[in-house]
């Protein structure tokens, strides 16, 4: 059974993590996001989650970028993560519309399966200050915790 839009709204939380399916009207297709913010409007923020370690290094590497914009999550019973290694590219945020997450939602397309740990969220917003690339808009959007 799905959720009106409503309780869609406020089932939303920072920390849950989404599996974004084929045809994701943003981010990643088949990958698993974090979302960055509970939505006080209209937008949402989220980052994407991969097992590519070296794919991240390379970007960090060309882009000449601080390793500390790399989040590492280990798979637990509360993350659901599929392998046991899980990377976060902070200097990647995704921004969407609630209301085409929610049509996403509807169709099936996206789907809540677990939550990180306060700690790795706050590594995770660490990661998002850190990063020359996240333009600084977004970064006080999200981070109001980190002065």
């Amino acid at each position: 059974m799905k959720l009106p839009y409503l309780l869609f709204k406020q089932s939303i939380q920072e920390k849950k993590i989404y599996i974004f399916r084929k045809n994701s009207p943003f981010g990643v297709d088949d990958h698993m996001h974090i979302c960055l913010k509970k939505p006080d409007g209209d937008i949402l923020y989220f980052v994407c989650c991969t097992t590519k370690y070296k794919t991240i290094e390379k970007y960090l590497q060309r882009k000449n970028i601080d390793y500390s914009t790399i989040v590492h999550i280990a798979k637990d019973q509360f993350n659901c993560f599929d392998d046991d290694d899980t990377y976060i590219n902070c200097n990647s945020v995704h921004e969407g519309n609630l209301k085409t997450f929610f049509k996403a939602y509807n169709n099936d397309i996206v789907d809540f399966i677990g939550e990180i740990s306060d700690n790795h969220f706050c590594q995770i917003l660490t990661g998002i200050a850190n990063s020359p690339i996240v333009p600084n808009e977004i970064k006080k959007s999200i981070i109001k915790c980190l002065g």
